[in-house]
Parts: C-alpha cells; sequence; structure tokens
C-alpha cells in the first residue's frame, strides 16, 4: 500500500487480472506452469515498457479461485501501447439470477496475445486505478484471506512478487508480534495474559488457535465494533 502511494506520486496505476485458461487445463498443470508463464508474460511486459521508455514497476500477488487454479492481481505502472475502450462478457446478477452482460471495458490485442503466448489463456482485466488507497488495499487483502492459512501451495511458490524498482519500505524496530499461523499465536499465548478478540467470530478463531494454552479470554460485547 505504501509503496503504491509513493509511486502514484509520478506515474498512473494500472490494475490487471490474470487468469488461468479454462476447462482443458487440470489443477496440476495449472500449478507446474503458472508461475513461468506469468514469468513470461511480465517478461514481455517491461521490455515493451522499456522500448517505449514507461517507467516499469509492479507487484503481483496471486491467490486460488474457487476451481483451485491460480489468479493473480497485478499493480504495474506500465500499460499497454494499444489500450482503448471495448466491449467484454461478464457475468453479473441480473434480477436474482446470474447472466452474462456486454459492458465496456479496457482492451489490448497486444496483451490479450502476450496473454495466450505466455501460456495462460486470453482472459484478462485491465483498468487504470482512480483510487490508489482502494486498490491497493483491494490487493492487500489477498494476503489475508482464510485461503492462507488453510490452502497448501506448490514449494517455491511465489504469492507475492515485486518488481526490482518498486519502492522499499524503510527498516523499522518494532515489539510487534506476527499473528498469522498457528505457532505465532501460541507463543502469543505465552506472553498474554488477557487477549480481547474485537467481535465473536475472532474470538472463536483465537480459542481455536491457543487450545491447550493457559490465558483469559475476554469475550466482546454485543455489537461491539
Amino acid at each position: 500500500i505504501e509503496g503504491c502511494r509513493e509511486i502514484a506520486k509520478k506515474h498512473a496505476i494500472f490494475f490487471i487480472t490474470l487468469t488461468c485458461r479454462g476447462a482443458d487445463l487440470s489443477l496440476s498443470e495449472a500449478e507446474e506452469g503458472y508461475l513461468s508463464w506469468t514469468n513470461r508474460l511480465l517478461t514481455a511486459c517491461r521490455t515493451r515498457a522499456k522500448r517505449e521508455k514507461q517507467f516499469w514497476t509492479y507487484v503481483q500477488v496471486t491467490e486460488r479461485q474457487q476451481r483451485g487454479h491460480p489468479h493473480s492481481h497485478v499493480l504495474t505502472t506500465w500499460k499497454p501501447h494499444d489500450l482503448r475502450t471495448g466491449k467484454v462478457n461478464k457475468w453479473q446478477m441480473v434480477n436474482g439470477r446470474r447472466k452474462r452482460v456486454e459492458m465496456d471495458a479496457l482492451r489490448s490485442d497486444w496483451l490479450r496475445e502476450r496473454c495466450i503466448s505466455a501460456g495462460l489463456g486470453d482472459q484478462y482485466d485491465i483498468s487504470k486505478v482512480d483510487s490508489v488507497e482502494g486498490a491497493s488495499r483491494y490487493v492487500a487483502k489477498y494476503l489475508f484471506k482464510e485461503s492462507m492459512f488453510t490452502t497448501i501451495w506448490r514449494k517455491g511458490w511465489k504469492r507475492v512478487r515485486y518488481a526490482q524498482s518498486f519502492p522499499k519500505l524503510p527498516a523499522m524496530k518494532s515489539d510487534a508480534i506476527p499473528l498469522v499461523t498457528e505457532d505465532d499465536w501460541q507463543s502469543f499465548a505465552k506472553k498474554a495474559v488477557i487477549i480481547k478478540p474485537v467481535n465473536q467470530q475472532v474470538h472463536d478463531h483465537v480459542q481455536y488457535m491457543l487450545m491447550g494454552h493457559t490465558f483469559i479470554l475476554k469475550k466482546p460485547k454485543e455489537n461491539q465494533s
């Protein structure tokens, strides 16, 4: 989020969504090839950006779709040279039913062809970011979705990738404790006497993660925000 704030001071930011091709691709094939496919695509985009003297940087966050295949959100300063407004069919809820609706969207023949030649397929979305805060927080939230804790990722998988030119946060000293894995929570339980979750859902999660440890868990008040 802080990196995108810095970039936006001088550059426009674009939001690209990359998706694996459809039913012809098994989950094992997708896991095997996705990293190299996105590498090919990003290399092509970086080469094009340098050729056109565009500043190049990006951050990519990968998650799993419901079908299990990888799916990435990319925030970048690069935009295709042939970007234009066109039409795309998307699934929408209409009168309580899910149907395909034709909508205005940014399109690029060059980006579509590069996605196909890289191995990803022809599905992509691209839009110009109007709210840097909103877009960067939207992408960042995927780092902390439930799938982060429950999904097994292939060894060496890079869920988060940055260009070397992406702004770095300054080094900071902190006594904060990350609460991500079960080991983190259990280490916290040995140090904390009272833990006060903000709502019932968090209360239940903490109770599960700290099972077997001695601590005082204070229940949140009703309707506490």
